[in-house]
């Protein structure tokens, strides 16, 4: 991806995130990395996906990542997982979790309506 088109991502994360003013140096942070992953995440033909749905994708993912305990949360369930095979119903529970985690983190930093 060039430099124009990591500069695209970068503004429709900003616009997707939509943060107040004391947060917009997070929303550019995320911004950042979004871009950087933004390609390899749909490399694989998603064309069914607009550009947008794309960015909110992909910020979605890089928040859950980096500024959740999912990661964590992952490690955790997989060790278990390997003592119970029966966790693996505890997965959807725990993405659950997580996209309500990563949208109650957008919430917090967006703008007041």
């Amino acid at each position: 991806m060039n430099k124009t088109e990591k500069e695209k991502v970068k503004k429709a994360v900003v616009k997707y995130l939509k943060f107040s003013a004391p947060n917009k140096e997070l929303a550019q942070e995320i911004a950042a990395e979004t871009a950087q992953e933004f390609e390899s995440m749909f490399a694989d033909g998603t064309d069914r996906l607009s550009f947008e749905q794309k960015v909110e994708l992909a910020t979605r993912s890089c928040i859950r990542h980096s500024y959740t305990a999912y990661d964590d949360l992952f490690i955790e369930k997989t060790i278990a997982e390997e003592d119970d095979p029966l966790m693996e119903d505890a997965d959807l529970d725990t993405r659950a979790g997580e996209q309500d985690e990563v949208s109650e983190f957008i919430r917090l930093n967006r703008k007041k309506r």
